[in-house]
């Protein structure tokens, strides 16, 4: 890889050269728009200076692009201690990778903390009593009853160090955990004063829950306690953006905190507080009634505001918010407190017995997700469902969302005939949801059903998708008690669960066998598909270690590659669609999108070394991302520009300036002031969403834009304070879908794109035009507006369809008529709409806008004054067909499409010519100097063949125009032979009703003109 950027170096420098002193004799470019273009009027408008020296040609870079947000963990799952973990696999869209294992020879309690670290690193808290094995040679020696500990394991499974945290005869307990920006906040309960390395703790009651943070290497910085007087407590922690740390637990009787006491108004409370990152308590608040509310979760979102959940039991009151129940006798509550704990909203969900939910997260879209178990029948809202055993005590487990207001969005049920329960939840960057619980039997999530060991309890895991769908499920086997009660989620699509197990325990092909009873467990699930570079394929299954190509399940792992010889790095060739869930790209590996291939990231998008996505004459590679980017080193977007012509271009990355386009002419349009602007300034910043018009003088140039490519939605202003059409941009490096874009009410429909290759506009509207439905990648189009508004763009209108192809359309049965002629083509577009009129339509029609290039024949339509490239009728009628040559010649009229069994007629007013287009095209001689309304179309014979009104008939070989409805003044009568002759012209006065004729007898054509309409009719002279 270094030694082809060496050389593509030294080429390019060469290049540049030679590039730079062709430009400096060259010629300044032709105006990018003349005639009656957007904004220019009557002016054309003069070629702009080149921006800057040189310009790279047909070269291939990279790109890098990303936003990455700060890891945020909380308090998750199991952990299990061997010698050294046991790895496994199966699986195709993941499986359990290794198992790790904390043993004792007393019995190991359950560890219910889990988080992990910005490298991956896991770390682990719970408690033991006896002496433990934490796996890597690491072990623990009890001092008292029970001692806690805080580990920390890689991200294979081997454990670093494990530090103890104890009383001198009684118990300690990590319960959470959570991570923030190198440090580590650990909580629990503890009975009796204790000691965190050289801190201590003295505890006046019996229990008290305590507050410490360590750093990445187990020290601890300081340590803080809550005495509550009880030892029962689920305890969770979350940072928020600034590292501030929130904690929440359930109390009873008085808990005392620093200098304040809160008492217990019933037998239970819940307590929430926010700490700074040096234990500096922030502000506490407690809820809670006369009877029992717990605290089982909380969580935080993007704007840092804080969701608690929980049980409550009869009535609770959270804030300014009284909750009772219905018929449960216990309910769940979900609370949302803003960033300085005031309580913005409490909703409860309730059913027929019990509903309990356990644990909370939140996704980057503030959606807010839980789980739990119930027993009988749950409802959240609208949404409800009964247990499979609703009168017995054994429960089943429920997965539910809600948006950031409290409103239920989707709810499901998980379980069988045995007791099942849901335990740790976490919703990743896509809004897909892990759930990891337990089972006591045969179980049912969605579409999979999953066996049962036989034993107490297995641990199950599941995925679902954004809309509440199961997408896999796992679980334990053997005949043992294994409860999953915490999980973590890490890089590159792996899952953490952190757990206990009686015995033995195996996961897919991964098992282990205590000496005793009780101990932790620390399992690794990953999705995680690692690149291994025997080729350069990306659809080479020899290339990757689940022995598949990556699907959407799949975090994609682009490693440096050590082959012996030649490192082989993922190319997704042309043709090829790439999916994955995720993927992350090493500090010495690259990936490739070329030409008319494409990526879809569902996930997050990390980029460590670099990231190409090309172009050439073939097309554009295309990219989607529906997660974060996280952007550390380079990504190349490329552009392929033919030259010596103007093209309508956009920024697909964010902070790009003028100098990607070094010595090329480029410039701004400005809708106020109708006018051109030369932009020379190579530092001059381009706007992401805004198009530019490029003039590209070399024959063929590739331009390279570096950064962050744009995501996201994107709000482009549109303004009408001049000429009203604006010059925009697509953002994306993918297309976007015209069809899915709202068009805001201030605009008119219709996009108008500048077909380079012949310097003509195209126009798209409602599946109707030479326009493309797609906007290509770094396109620039035109929109028109009447009043000022914003267009809206969102990662929902993205595809790659449409990225290699910049103008097609071939949707309803418009007619399309096209003309030919000194080597050039145009059309113009005829469909019908039942709401559609006479005049321009908004939603329905399209302008015809002239090109720069005089030389190119114009056709169009022209109804009420307006000219129109997409015409829309309501109804088969006479159309004026209108055409604008640059160079007299020979030209022909051709029908490219309409619809069976219809009719096409073309007239020429000129030669009194009616030709069946759907039979043949028509042929002619036109000049610059005729006029433009030569055409009309006809799309059946009743009006040209026959006279049935009898507004112009012949008696005695004398015309009569009896009343012909619309043309009194400025009239001019034609008279034609069927061969086209022209025959008699003359004008005719207003109060003039008749005209001899004196012809020899036979069929013949009447034409009566004004300036706004024309009426033909066929006549017999005897």
């Amino acid at each position: 890889m270094k030694k082809f950027f060496t050389v593509f170096t030294a080429v390019s420098i060469i290049l540049f050269s030679l590039s730079f002193d062709l430009c400096s004799i060259a010629q300044t470019p032709p105006p990018p728009n003349n005639g009656n273009a957007p904004g220019t009027g009557n002016n054309p408008v003069g070629g702009g200076a080149p921006i800057g020296g040189g310009v790279f040609i047909l070269s291939a870079l990279a790109i890098v692009y990303g936003i990455r947000k700060k890891l945020r963990k909380k308090n998750v799952v199991i952990l299990l201690v061997l010698a050294a973990p046991i790895v496994g696999f199966s699986q195709t869209n993941g499986g359990f990778k290794w198992m790790e294992g904390i043993s004792s020879a007393v019995s190991n309690y359950p560890g219910s903390g889990i988080t992990t670290d910005d490298v991956g690193n896991i770390y682990v808290t719970g408690t033991w009593s006896g002496n433990a094995s934490f796996g890597n040679g690491v072990y623990l020696y009890n001092s008292g009853n029970n001692d806690g500990y805080l580990a920390k394991y890689s991200r294979d499974g081997k454990c670093f160090w494990a530090k103890k945290f104890n009383t001198n005869n009684f118990e300690a307990n990590g319960f959470a955990l959570s991570y923030y920006d190198g440090a580590i906040y650990l909580a629990g309960y503890i009975d009796g004063s204790t000691t965190f390395g050289s801190i201590n703790l003295n505890i006046a009651r019996d229990y008290a829950v305590f507050l410490a943070k360590a750093d990445t290497a187990g020290d601890f910085a300081w340590a803080k306690s809550f005495e509550a007087g009880y030892d029962n407590l689920d305890i969770t922690l979350t940072n928020d953006n600034a590292g501030d740390v929130i904690i929440a637990f359930s109390f009873m009787d008085t808990l005392f905190v620093d200098n304040l006491s809160y008492p217990s108004l019933g037998n239970t409370d819940i307590f929430v507080a926010k700490y700074s990152n040096s234990g500096i308590r922030i502000w506490s608040s407690s809820y809670g009634d006369d009877d029992s509310d717990y605290c089982m979760g909380a969580t935080n979102d993007e704007d840092d505001n804080i969701y608690i959940t929980g049980t409550y039991w009869g009535h609770t009151k959270i804030g300014g918010y009284t909750l009772t129940s219905g018929l449960a006798t216990i309910e769940t509550y979900f609370a949302k407190l803003n960033p300085t704990g005031g309580v913005v909203w409490a909703k409860r969900a309730g059913g027929t017995r019990e509903l309990g939910s356990q644990s909370i997260d939140c996704d980057q879209n503030g959606s807010i997700y839980a789980t739990g178990r119930y027993w009988g029948t749950a409802t959240f809202g609208t949404h409800s469902f009964t247990a499979n055993n609703p009168l017995s005590w054994y429960g089943d487990a429920f997965i539910v969302k809600a948006d950031y207001d409290g409103n239920f969005i989707w709810a499901v049920s998980g379980g069988g005939d045995g007791h099942d329960e849901g335990k740790s939840i976490i919703a990743d960057e896509s809004g897909n949801v892990y759930v990891t619980g337990t089972m006591t039997d045969e179980a049912t999530f969605g579409p999979f059903n999953m066996g049962f060991s036989g034993y107490n309890e297995d641990m199950f895991l599941v995925k679902l998708n954004e809309n509440g769908a199961y997408i896999w499920a796992n679980s334990s086997e053997y005949n043992s008690e294994t409860t999953g009660t915490g999980m973590a989620k890490g890089l590159r699509g792996n899952l953490y669960c952190f757990g206990t197990y009686n015995y033995f325990v195996k996961f897919d092909t991964i098992d282990v066998l205590s000496q005793n009873q009780t101990h932790s467990f620390l399992v690794n699930y990953t999705t995680e598909n690692i690149w291994l570079g025997n080729t350069s394929d990306w659809n080479n299954t020899a290339n990757w270690s689940f022995g598949h190509i990556p699907t959407s399940e799949n975090f994609v792992y682009v490693a440096e590659v050590n082959n012996p010889g030649i490192s082989y790095y993922p190319e997704v060739k042309t043709g090829n669609n790439a999916v994955a869930e995720g993927v992350e790209i090493s500090a010495d590996a690259y990936l490739d999108v070329q030409i008319g291939a494409s990526l879809t990231c569902e996930g997050p998008f990390i980029n460590n070394g670099e990231f190409i996505l090309r172009s050439n004459f073939g097309g554009n590679a295309s990219f989607i991302d529906n997660g974060i980017i996280e952007n550390n080193n380079t990504i190349t977007i490329s552009k392929y520009i033919e030259g010596d012509d103007w093209h309508l271009i956009s920024s697909p990355v964010e902070n790009a300036k003028a100098s990607v386009f070094m010595n090329s002419w480029m410039q701004s349009y400005s809708e106020p002031n109708q006018e051109w602007t030369d932009i020379i300034d190579p530092d001059y910043n381009l706007i992401v969403g805004q198009g530019y018009d490029l003039y590209a003088n070399q024959l063929a140039i590739i331009y390279e834009f570096t950064g962050t490519p744009n995501t996201g939605k994107m709000k482009l202003p549109i303004m009408a304070f001049g000429s009203t059409w604006n010059l925009l941009g697509n953002p994306y490096p993918s297309s976007v879908d015209w069809d899915l874009v709202p068009k805001p009410a201030n605009m008119y429909e219709a996009i108008y794109y500048l077909d380079a290759s012949s310097g003509n506009y195209v126009s798209y509207i409602n599946g109707v035009g030479t326009g493309s439905r797609y906007v290509p990648p770094m396109h620039g189009f035109w929109v028109e507006a009447h009043h000022v508004d914003t267009l809206v763009f969102t990662n929902d209108y993205r595809v790659h369809t449409g990225a290699n192809t910049n103008y097609k359309s071939k949707n309803k049965d418009e007619v399309i008529l096209s003309v030919n002629g000194n080597g050039d083509t145009d059309k113009t577009y005829i469909y019908f709409n039942d709401e559609a009129t006479d005049d321009f339509d908004r939603k329905f029609d399209a302008r015809k806008l002239f090109s720069y290039n005089e030389d190119l024949p114009q056709l169009y339509t022209i109804s009420n004054n307006t000219n129109f490239s997409v015409n829309a009728l309501h109804s088969e009628k006479d159309v004026q067909l209108a055409l604008k040559v640059g160079v007299p010649g020979n030209y022909c009229i051709n029908l490219e499409n309409c619809s069976d069994n219809q009719k096409i007629y073309i007239e020429d007013i000129f030669t009194g010519t009616i030709t069946d287009l759907t039979k043949s095209g028509y042929c002619f001689n036109a000049d610059i100097t005729d006029p433009e309304k030569r055409f009309i179309v006809h799309f059946d014979a009743a009006g040209i063949i026959e006279n049935n009104k009898q507004d112009i008939y012949i008696y005695n070989n004398t015309l009569y125009l009896n009343e012909v409805s619309g043309i009194n003044d400025n009239r001019i009568l034609q008279l034609f032979d069927l061969q086209g002759k022209l025959i008699k012209s003359e004008a005719i006065s207003p109060d003039k009703s008749c005209v001899t004729i004196e012809q020899i007898q036979g069929w013949y054509l009447v034409r009566l003109i004004n300036n706004e309409q024309i009426i033909t009719r066929k006549i017999f002279i005897k």
